[in-house]
């Protein structure tokens, strides 16, 4: 990246003693829009599709059907598929963290600030799927989902505790800094 910018300015310290003064102020106008485009632009739109590829319609259902939690939920998404998505979405987002932790054994504070942002994930993602019980007419039907519900939280919230207790953080997480317990 240093290289390509100096480079750059090389070739336009080159064209500026080359050209003459009144083509300057064009060729300038032009490189800066370049520049522009390719810091800013076009890294966005690399920025969209790595975002778009996170679940992308052909492969969320086979993300889904790998999760048996999920794919129960995924069974009532007919109420309300935003909130199943977003929802889903939050789930992904914790996944990815808690593959963090598995790749960062060392740091405690890192962790800590891991487990934090996994437990926000899950906590939101539980949130979302719940807004799909808002929309179920049918009591049966009702008390599945939010069984179902009920499920993934308890399975993924004791799957993060079980972390914490392998890496030794419960003191570190739940205690706060004047001593006194947050909890």
């Amino acid at each position: 990246m240093i290289q390509d910018a100096i480079i750059i300015l090389f070739i336009i310290g080159l064209l500026l003693y080359i050209i003459p003064f009144k083509i300057h102020r064009i060729f300038i106008f032009g490189i800066i829009l370049y520049i522009l485009y390719t810091k800013f632009l076009q890294n966005k739109t690399k920025l969209y599709d790595e975002l778009h590829d996170i679940i992308t319609p052909n492969k969320k259902q086979e993300f889904i059907d790998s999760y048996p939690y999920i794919k129960n939920i995924n069974n009532y998404n007919k109420y309300d598929k935003i909130s199943f998505d977003k929802g889903l979405l939050k789930y992904k987002k914790y996944d990815k963290y808690v593959n963090k932790i598995h790749d960062n054994n060392n740091n405690k504070k890192e962790n800590k600030n891991i487990l934090e942002n996994c437990k926000y994930y899950l906590d939101e993602s539980k949130m979302y799927f719940e807004y799909i019980l808002n929309h179920v007419e049918d009591m049966s039907d009702y008390n599945k989902l939010k069984k179902y519900i009920d499920d993934y939280y308890k399975y993924y919230n004791h799957k993060l505790f079980e972390i914490i207790h392998k890496l030794h953080l419960e003191k570190e997480l739940f205690e706060s800094p004047n001593g006194y317990d947050s909890l």
